[in-house]
């Protein structure tokens, strides 16, 4: 999931229902950064491919240190989408109000969450507040799957790097 998501949903936040006319540099979402997904899932990449490619009978030691890296960088990258996410969230999206583009919901601190009258403040893009508010909570989701997956990966790593050692030195014989 995550190494397949962060392109997709960031392009999502910049071009919601598609309206690629009303995307320019002014008009997307502050928080949303097409540049940390692409540098990111290049990076998550990376580690997944010189993890697949390490032999652990050659190097042990190095095939736990990137085990641990690439749960360490899920860690960091689920933490980043997560708090981005959450901070999108509060602030609202930026749309087309009576006073031009703005981010209406700014100072409320999220309450506007609560207050679906309030909406119709957004005059475009049609039905932004609902399709905001989906894909950040689809994205604060997946972010707390991934870190969860993530932090029992490296659980796994630790315990490997610490007993697989000990168990491995240890002759066990069929013959009893």
């Amino acid at each position: 999931l995550g190494y397949s998501l962060p392109l997709p949903c960031s392009s999502g936040v910049l071009f919601p229902s598609l309206p690629f006319s009303l995307c320019t540099s002014r008009r997307c979402l502050s928080s949303a950064s097409p540049a940390a997904s692409v540098i990111g899932w290049g990076f998550k990449r990376d580690v997944q491919d010189v993890e697949q490619h390490s032999d652990p009978s050659l190097c042990f030691c190095s095939y736990v240190n990137v085990t641990l890296l690439a749960a360490v960088v899920g860690l960091v990258g689920s933490a980043y989408c997560f708090i981005v996410s959450g901070y999108a969230l509060l602030q609202g999206p930026q749309c087309f109000t009576s006073y031009g583009w703005s981010y209406p919901f700014a100072d409320q601190k999220g309450r506007y969450l609560l207050q679906p009258e309030t909406w119709t403040r957004c005059l475009q893009p049609v039905n932004i507040i609902e399709w905001n508010i989906t894909l950040l909570c689809v994205l604060l989701g997946l972010a707390v799957l991934e870190f969860i997956i993530c932090l029992l990966q490296l659980g796994n790593g630790l315990v490997n790097a610490v007993c697989r050692p000990c168990c491995y030195k240890q002759e066990y014989s069929l013959n009893a």
